[in-house]
């Protein structure tokens, strides 16, 4: 799990925000838990990020580089081919919404993502070890942008129709990056959902 950011637009750690009786970091980890042996997050070296969470903490190998480097990161510390990265501020991600994303790896891709609009969704996304050169030329050259990272890389994506089929609403894309979208987000809680059993 990706939890490197500095939350600037969200004007506090966001990561240790509230959510649901637990540090929003801690949420996203118990929701993960459910489907793979292995979570870990990468980011900062935040210590309380390591109370927050009972799982391996990685540090940004290129600190200050935003999620591309925890990417990076992760893929520098795994031993697995495929390895799925999920934002800290992404707490309604649904199962079905991941496994329809391990359904869509294949062997002659780099990454598996989501895209809505046009608009792939690189914090909610499978990424194979192949694509590690790519990430560090683009680190190394000072270009931080994982959107135009994917645009170097072999790309499978998820299309909307598909990924409602199994979250009509899209709320796995729920995103917290500024205070209003917490709110908003708090609000839809309390509406009826379709997100099924919570975590």
């Amino acid at each position: 799990m990706l939890a490197g950011g500095r939350s600037q637009r969200f004007q506090a750690d966001k990561a240790l925000q509230d959510w649901d009786g637990l540090p929003l970091l801690a949420h996203v980890v118990e929701r993960l838990r459910q489907q793979f042996p292995r979570v870990c997050v990468v980011g900062r070296n935040e210590r309380g990020y390591a109370r927050a969470v009972d799982v391996p903490l990685l540090v940004d190998l290129y600190p200050n580089c935003g999620p591309l480097a925890g990417v990076h990161a992760g893929l520098c510390h795994t031993q697995s081919t495929w390895n799925l990265f999920v934002a800290c501020d992404m707490p309604r991600v649904q199962p079905p919404v991941l496994s329809l994303l391990l359904a869509n790896v294949r062997s002659n891709v780099d990454a598996v993502v989501p895209q809505v609009d046009g608009w792939c969704w690189p914090t909610l996304a499978l990424y194979r070890r192949t694509a590690l050169p790519v990430l560090e030329r683009a680190l190394d050259g000072g270009r931080y942008s994982l959107q135009d990272v994917l645009k170097a890389l072999r790309v499978k994506t998820v299309s909307e129709t598909r990924l409602r089929c199994v979250d009509p609403r899209l709320v796995s894309l729920t995103n917290l990056n500024t205070p209003e979208a917490w709110r908003r987000a708090r609000a839809a809680l309390r509406e009826p959902t379709d997100e099924g059993a919570r975590a």
